[in-house]
């Protein structure tokens, strides 16, 4: 091996949209649509599966004076066959020329007549270049009007009769295409998928691995590649059967703050299989927040290995080796950033290249290993070509680890808010004096509470006049930005993207804007400001991206490997699923009740998080809250004073 140049290093596994994606038009209709012209009608057919429905889309022209209408939604598809028929009745006016947007000024032949192969490819459904991913159906349905036909985008008229032109029918729902129960998944895999609904926008479509939000794929939102995917990096999971399921997000009403006006629809769960020779399932992007420290982890799936790690810089340059033996498949190797030269290494990130040797045996790794006792030396074997008569080796790149540059400059304040979103309800002074144990926790232990508040009180973010409204989110803002500002309890409207509601920029903060105020979108970042503790007592404030929006890993870690990364441990807690407050015109008391005894076991009696979380769940007027939909990510058992001092 040349230690002095990166070409022949491994080669990634390249991004294998392709494999799901062969034959996809770069937009989400139907593949298999095919049209045929019966007298002044146009009959359209498409492959289908019982229990599905479809909305069937009609244009005459491509251009912004025909926009797309609606021919039907929710249209079931045919029973007892593979095939789905429909009939756009009288849209065919033979003896005209140029009506239609076709494409030329011949009108369609008369039944039974054929096409030559252009002017059928010219009809084709999924042969015009449609708007792009996603399908972005802002249709408005207007009331006052009387008539049964079809309405265009702007809901101003009737489709005309005598305009030929394209068609789409999209399957209405969620749904991976090309992805059955049982697929085997390696390396790096694109997930292509379509969604559809018939009225509203799109706002985010997240995954789910096993019923937890995941880094191994990214939450897609706008601006939504094309065609539509996610980028699933197997490698980030164990090997083993996992089950997936995406799930859109359309805003019908962005007006009205209430959950209805959202709608969320999943996709069916679908149960895969992964396997990879090497993997990460417990990988963590950043180090070096507290001292230089920098762990790499790996599980080999065979147990008993011979390992080599031969770590590169950010200039591709090699730099040093560790080895070890596992017999439990577990590879770990922690280095202090001196090289084997006792130069101190600064760079803004590392990755690896990691090679195995075994001699035999099928077996996959499950128990968890211990600690690796390994040296750099400068010097790689891999270049060898061990092998063995029975056994054999792999080798992988690892993602990249990133020096985080967040220094704090105090001990870690808090921030405090509650939305009144809730003062309709009886006894919705609770809900303030609920937020308000977590202003009192933090001032009777000398750290500052932001924004600014009458004592003992929390923050309120108004939800009227619209100025007023603005100017409370603005002092939010400032609040979370703050350089000691490190620790977060929200109570309000939140969903998957966004703590607040409806699409109003000044009125919520969404993960995009996390991203650029706090520098945790990009890892080179030199201004990082990551969060401790964050917990999003909102509606679905798990499903997304919100955790690395604050710079809290998406996944559970031990206190050890935070430790062997120099990173300060951290958590953030939030919900995946929908969280009512209100019933039968109350408040509802379990979750007031719930919260409070979670933070008198945590904060009082000192308890970890994920304990104080389930003991609180035990006192009376609390057993409505069901857990399973509470996720804490990072450290799950972070104290409420431990790590929350500068170093």
């Amino acid at each position: 091996m040349d230690l002095n140049h990166r070409e022949t290093r491994i080669a990634l596994v390249a991004i294998a949209a392709l494999v799901f994606c062969m034959g996809q038009q770069p937009a989400q209709g139907i593949e298999g649509l095919t049209l045929q012209v019966q007298g002044t009608n146009v009959v359209l057919s498409w492959p289908s599966t019982e229990n599905e429905t479809f909305i069937v889309r009609y244009r005459a022209r491509l251009d912004e004076a025909h926009p797309w209408t609606i021919l039907t939604n929710n249209y079931p598809a045919a029973l007892g066959t593979n095939r789905t028929v429909f009939t756009h009745v009288g849209v065919v006016e033979y003896g005209q020329t140029g009506a239609g947007g076709a494409g030329g000024d011949q009108p369609f032949p008369p039944h039974g007549a054929s096409a030559n192969q252009n002017e059928y490819e010219t009809f084709r459904g999924d042969d015009p270049s449609v708007p792009p991913l996603p399908w972005d159906p802002r249709w408005l349905k207007d009331p006052s009007d009387g008539s049964n036909g079809p309405l265009t985008e702007g809901a101003n008229g009737e489709v005309p009769l005598g305009a030929i032109g394209f068609y789409q029918v999209v399957r209405q729902g969620v749904h991976f295409i090309g992805l059955t129960n049982g697929m085997l998944l390696s390396g790096v895999v694109g997930l292509p998928i379509e969604v559809g609904y018939p009225e509203g926008e799109l706002l985010h479509v997240t995954i789910m691995i096993d019923d937890y939000g995941t880094e191994a794929a990214r939450m897609l939102t706008p601006p939504f590649p094309n065609p539509l995917h996610f980028v699933l990096d197997t490698r980030l999971l164990s090997n083993g059967v996992h089950t997936l399921q995406a799930e859109a997000t359309w805003m019908v009403d962005p007006s009205n703050a209430d959950p209805a006006a959202l709608v969320h629809i999943a996709s069916p769960v679908v149960e895969i299989e992964v396997f990879n020779e090497i993997s990460f399932p417990n990988w963590s992007f950043h180090f070096g927040e507290l001292y230089d420290s920098m762990l790499i982890n790996a599980v080999s799936a065979h147990p008993v290995v011979d390992w080599e790690i031969a770590i590169f810089d950010s200039q591709n340059r090699y730099v040093g080796s560790f080895f070890g033996r596992t017999t439990n498949g577990q590879i770990r190797a922690v280095w202090n950033l001196i090289d084997p030269f006792g130069v101190r290494r600064t760079d803004p990130w590392f990755d690896a290249d990691i090679y195995t040797w075994w001699d035999g045996g099928e077996a996959a790794a499950r128990a968890p290993g211990s600690k690796a006792e390994a040296r750099m030396i400068y010097g790689s074997r891999s270049g060898d070509g061990v092998s063995q008569e029975s056994g054999g080796g792999a080798a992988t790149t690892t993602p990249k680890k990133f020096l985080s540059s967040d220094r704090w400059t105090g001990p870690g304040n808090w921030v405090v808010v509650n939305q009144q979103a809730w003062n309709h309800l009886i006894d919705h002074e609770l809900l303030d004096q609920m937020t308000d144990n977590f202003v009192l926790a933090a001032e009777t232990r000398g750290y500052v509470v932001r924004p600014d508040h009458p004592t003992g009180e929390a923050y309120r973010l108004r939800t009227s006049p619209l100025d007023t409204e603005i100017n409370d989110w603005l002092k939010l803002r400032l609040a979370l930005i703050h350089p000691t500002s490190r620790n977060f309890y929200y109570f309000g409207h939140g969903g998957r993207d966004q703590i607040g509601y409806g699409t109003n920029d000044l009125t919520r903060i969404t993960t995009a804007q996390l991203y650029r105020a706090l520098a945790t979108g990009n890892p080179l970042s030199t201004n990082r400001h990551a969060y401790r503790f964050v917990f999003l007592d909102g509606c679905e404030t798990a499903k997304g991206d919100l955790p690395l929006a604050f710079g809290i890993p998406k996944k559970t870690m031990t206190l050890e490997d935070f430790a062997d990364d120099g990173r300060r441990p951290c958590a953030f807690m939030g919900w995946t699923a929908t969280k009512w407050m209100g019933i039968l015109n109350r408040v509802w008391y379990d979750h007031i009740n719930w919260v409070t005894w979670f933070e008198y076991e945590w904060v009082v009696r000192g308890k970890g998080l994920r304990t104080a979380a389930k003991d609180a769940a035990g006192y009376a007027g609390a057993s409505g809250i069901n857990l399973s939909n509470l996720k804490i990510y990072g450290y799950d058992q972070l104290g409420y004073n431990e790590f929350n001092n500068a170093p």
